[in-house]
């Protein structure tokens, strides 16, 4: 099934994707640190992409009342 990440969800990733990735290029304690935050943000990205996102698709046909049980 296709869904929609919503658009603040799918900025709000690109943005941290993006100051943690430029981070991480940095020298450094901050660098080692941002470097580590990175792996670990990736990893939570696509699982929450994976399985927080999806229902999130949902909402607006639940508010408009057109959601159906069928997948």
């Amino acid at each position: 099934m296709d869904y929609r990440i919503p658009g603040s969800l799918k900025t709000e990733h690109e943005e941290l994707y993006e100051q943690l990735n430029r981070a991480a290029r940095t020298r450094g304690k901050v660098g080692d640190a941002a470097m580590l935050a990175f792996k670990t943000f990736q990893s939570h990205m696509r699982k929450e992409e994976e399985i927080a996102f999806p229902p999130l698709d949902l909402l607006t046909s639940l508010a408009e009342k057109d959601a159906t049980t069928e997948l």
